[in-house]
């Protein structure tokens, strides 16, 4: 027991510094850092080539760490008072700068819809408030990972969209390992993570509604999804018929 209260003050030492308006912003700086160094590196690339080459990279080692901490050794849902550890910690503030970078430039160059706006709002939101309670990190890491699966696979789907390919058999995979992944993750798992932080009585009000706020927004991307998938799909959609580009239908 005492080896453990030793380990849980010094973890506290070690994050403090992540509880700063300054670490947040060099966050932030350094999205923008990369993307303009893609821009260099990538010339010819649209800006919003290089935007979800960010995006894609963002979400994979969101993905990884975050899914890690769904693998500890107990359930991080049943232990809200967890202190949030180092890593989890990097990750919080790691995807808090992305999502004020990508909201900056979503912003600037108007490219998403008020919903995809609201999920950036409601995420910066949450990843704050995790990074200034110092606990409760594994829970937060956990929900991020799950979110942020659908990711590369989303972003994978739009490269190969933009380079020509939207009618080959490898659009039509990944697009629906698109589907069922988001479906999987946010849908199934969501629901089941989104009650258990509603139902336990430790977790604080704030992050009760954060969990409920970007699980409405989950909510109604899926309605998006399927809509897309019943028009492209279906067996009167257009996917079947001789014009199979779609346009203002496209899911982003």
């Amino acid at each position: 027991m005492e080896i453990e209260e030793i380990e849980e003050k010094h973890a506290t030492i070690l994050t403090y510094e992540f509880k700063s308006i300054r670490t947040i912003v060099l966050s932030t700086l350094a999205w923008a850092i990369c993307y303009q160094i893609f821009k260099y590196i990538f010339p010819k690339k649209s800006p919003e080539f290089n935007s979800r080459l960010l995006t894609w990279i963002h979400g994979i080692i969101a993905t990884i760490i975050g899914l890690n901490q769904c693998l500890l050794n107990e359930n991080p849902f049943e232990h809200p008072d967890w202190i949030t550890t180092n890593i989890q910690n990097f990750l919080l503030v790691f995807s808090l700068g992305y999502f004020i970078y990508d909201l900056i430039w979503c912003s600037y160059y108007r490219t998403e819809t008020g919903l995809m706006i609201m999920h950036h709002l409601y995420t910066i939101y949450a990843l704050k408030a995790m990074v200034w309670k110092g606990y409760s990190g594994a829970q937060a890491c956990c929900c991020l990972g799950c979110m942020e699966i659908t990711n590369p696979v989303l972003q994978l789907r739009w490269f190969i969209r933009s380079e020509g390919y939207h009618k080959t058999i490898t659009f039509i995979l990944v697009e629906l390992l698109f589907f069922i992944l988001f479906f999987t993750f946010r849908m199934l798992i969501g629901s089941y993570i989104a009650l258990k932080v509603l139902f336990e009585e430790k977790n604080d009000t704030d992050f009760k509604i954060a969990t409920m706020l970007l699980h409405t927004v989950s909510c109604l991307f899926m309605v998006q999804i399927f809509k897309y998938a019943i028009l492209k799909y279906g067996s009167n959609g257009r996917f079947w018929k001789s014009q199979m580009d779609l346009t203002t239908e496209e899911i982003t």
